[in-house]
């Protein structure tokens, strides 16, 4: 079928509304990361950011227990699935019959393996042993280690089994005459997972310290690749020798190991009334390192085969579960939220698929068909060739900031307009609810696509794709229109300084007031104060603010005179958040400050809109002390000077005197204190009679204002 394209839909400007900030913006989506926040069934996300109905999932069996470890397949198509916590091996064949093949005494079956003959190899914990399955029903035990885990098999291409082992972390070898052999003990705590490659060379992966080991035909050990980390829990070869190996942190076998040897000491003398307690124990245990995914880091490496490596995964919230190496690329098994991620040799990164079971477990292949293992209840799933006829992607809830109407509803894709369905949903809350409106279709309008839920701060859309046929329909960018409801300015801070502190620049921002509002720039976020410099009878005032709305503000000053002035303007349609002015330009008095802050730079007259806050009283003083009753009192020979120093608005600081000329020497009021606005002094001197004494008084307030004033002592 001809593919057909969607028309890039403009969108139309301009269309207000009462109430309403002009300003049109979008809401974008169309990166791989913006699409994988949303969720979906049976929906792919392909790198570059594509949404595309991903394969159809298939529930093939529902085993029961609460855990998939492992699967492997036959050359039959018979799938063996290893589950726990009663330590069962399933098969399910070709035709999806199952049948129990194997019920071990132990409590997890963590490994299965074929060997040449399609004879099921099986390796279970705690107290782990390797069996031998003949037949359902019919097991041997072909291996019984001291350890206490057995956390992987292999078996190559001469049927010698490979076992893995931990709480000390050694690999055996099992020869096909039942020999046993210690094949590698590297000093880790565990030997976590086993591999082999194309060449039938062995591959492990450690824990404590998570390390990569290659061996040779002879069997001896090469560190290949050291990563830095606590467990290295699953590993792939490619074909070209490239090895993939999923890490983490902190590693998941150390886990309730110490609760596992209580258990398993329990377990060897438990009566069947305390069986039941033993495997809640154990799926106690079993649940703590499936639940590693939220406590902790997990990644991908890529290496080379000469050994060096790199990180390669991309997504630190789903920690790598399960590897498997396909003909597409690497698939990879990840929890808590159950995704299938493929990788192919430029490590781009497709998500095929997420399942609502946390997480995926194991995954096995056979023949281009492709199965998937999950905990949390342990079932298996099939992807199936075709694409999905069905799916559904939801996006994340997408933020305006504030209360929004919605427009036009853009997307760019490939697809005929039957194959996909659009529907959006508004609320007030960050995640949707029972406060949220119901899913309602966009609807076509003319040329458009326009989204009809109701206005709110948070929107939501969802694609459901209708393909009767396997063309794929494919979304690359989806884009909302809003605008966001009109609230008006708020001011948190309206703050005037000291006299004095003066902003050079702030007389500076002031915008011509013959500007338009279109032309007219305003501040979106507080200005940082600026340095500031001492100048006498300088006064400053600054502000912060925010709009909910982030509109550009402009900002108008106005200040009154106490105790009932009128408003003065002081500053108009500023753009700035600090301003200084000359305080000699207007008479001493106690004053208020009105702020006024407004959103007119982007939006039309009549749907603006401005808060006001008016300043704490201030005073302005550029007057020094006045001096008052200023008397010479003669007795005998002395003469006594009394004189009060008053200022109107602020305290006296400082009082000094000088006669004829000499240095500056302080006086002290009678009280002792200066600290009012009228200070009483007292000057005690002694005078020859018939001379004659200049006096030279200074008086400096609280603000600094200073007055000198001279008086002549004596007769002329």
């Amino acid at each position: 079928m001809q593919k057909s394209y969607w028309l890039f839909v403009f969108i139309v400007l301009g269309l207000a509304a009462p109430l309403h900030a002009v300003k049109t913006r979008k809401i974008q989506q169309s990166s791989f990361s913006s699409f994988l926040r949303g969720k979906g069934n049976e929906i792919s996300i392909l790198h570059g950011g594509r949404l595309t109905p991903g394969p159809r999932q298939r529930l093939s069996f529902d085993s029961g227990d609460p855990y998939i470890w492992d699967m492997t397949i036959d050359r039959r198509g018979n799938l063996y699935i290893a589950t726990g916590n009663d330590g069962r091996i399933y098969r399910l064949t070709a035709a999806n019959d199952s049948l129990l093949v194997f019920d071990a005494p132990e409590l997890e079956v963590f490994a299965v393996a074929l060997d040449g003959r399609d004879r099921l190899i099986a390796a279970t914990s705690p107290r782990g042993k390797v069996y031998r399955v003949n037949k359902p029903g019919s097991a041997e035990i072909i291996f019984d280690p001291e350890e206490s885990y057995i956390w992987d098999l292999v078996v190559d291409a001469q049927n010698a089994i490979y076992v893995a082992t931990g709480d000390a972390g050694r690999i055996y070898r099992i020869d096909t005459a039942g020999k046993v052999e210690c094949y590698f003990d590297g000093q880790n705590a565990h030997i976590r997972c086993l591999a082999l490659d194309k060449d039938n060379r062995l591959y492990a992966g450690s824990s404590q310290p998570g390390v990569v080991y290659r061996f040779n035909a002879e069997g001896k050990p090469f560190a290949l690749c050291d990563p830095q980390v606590s467990e290295v829990h699953d590993l792939a070869i490619a074909d070209d020798g490239t090895v993939y190996a999923a890490t983490l942190n902190k590693p998941i076998a150390d886990i309730g190991e110490q609760l596992v040897r209580q258990l398993s000491q329990k377990s060897e003398t438990a009566n069947q009334a305390e069986e039941a307690e033993v495997a809640l124990s154990a799926q106690s245990i079993v649940t703590q390192a499936a639940s590693l995914s939220t406590k902790t880091n997990g990644s991908l490496w890529r290496i080379d085969p000469s050994g060096h490596g790199r990180e390669i995964w991309a997504f630190p919230e789903d920690l790598v579960q399960c590897l498997m190496m396909t003909a597409d690329g690497l698939l990879v098994g990840t929890g808590s939220e159950g995704k299938i991620y493929r990788i192919n040799a430029n490590d781009e990164t497709d998500l095929l698929c997420r399942f609502q079971e946390s997480p995926v477990t194991a995954l096995a292949a056979h023949a281009n068909r492709w199965f998937l293992g999950t905990a949390n209840m342990g079932k298996v799933y099939e992807l199936l060739s075709e694409r999905s006829k069905t799916a559904v992607f939801e996006s994340e809830p997408l933020d305006t900031g504030s209360q929004s109407r919605w427009g036009v509803f853009d997307l760019e894709g490939d697809a005929t307009a039957s194959q996909i369905g659009f529907h959006t949903r508004s609320g007030n809350t960050e995640q949707p609810g029972p406060g949220w409106s119901e899913w309602q279709p966009v609807q076509q309008e003319k040329s458009d696509l326009r989204v009809v839920s109701p206005a709110a701060r948070f929107i939501q859309w969802k694609a459901e794709f209708h393909t009767a046929d396997q063309t794929a329909a494919v979304v690359r960018k989806v884009v909302i229109a809003y605008q966001q409801i009109n609230l008006p300015p708020r001011i948190s801070t309206f703050i005037v300084h000291e006299p004095g502190k003066y902003y050079p620049e702030s007389d500076k921002r002031d915008i011509p007031s013959g500007n338009t509002l279109a032309e007219l720039q305003g501040l979106v976020y507080p200005q940082n104060l600026p340095a500031s410099t001492p100048k006498k009878g300088a006064r400053s005032a600054d502000w912060i603010f925010d709009d909910p709305n982030l509109d550009p503000l402009v900002f108008d000053l106005y200040y009154q005179l106490l105790p009932d002035g009128i408003w003065t303007p002081l500053l108009s349609d500023a753009a700035a958040s600090v301003y200084s002015w000359d305080s000699y330009l207007m008479a001493d008095g106690r004053y208020r400050l009105k702020l006024v802050a407004k959103d007119t730079p982007e939006n039309p007259i009549g749907q603006a809109l401005s808060t006001e806050k008016v300043s704490e009283p201030f005073v302005v003083d550029n007057t020094g002390p006045a001096l008052k009753e200023f008397q010479v009192q003669r007795q005998n020979q002395g003469i006594h000077l009394l004189f009060t120093m008053q200022d109107n608005w602020t305290a006296i600081e400082a009082v000094h005197y000088s006669f004829d000329a000499e240095a500056w020497k302080v006086l002290q009021p009678l009280d002792g204190l200066n600290d009012s606005k009228t200070e009483s002094y007292r000057l005690q001197l002694t005078q020859a009679p018939g001379t004659v004494q200049n006096l030279t008084l200074r008086a400096i307030d609280a603000v600094g204002n200073i007055t000198v004033e001279h008086q002549r002592i004596g007769k002329n």
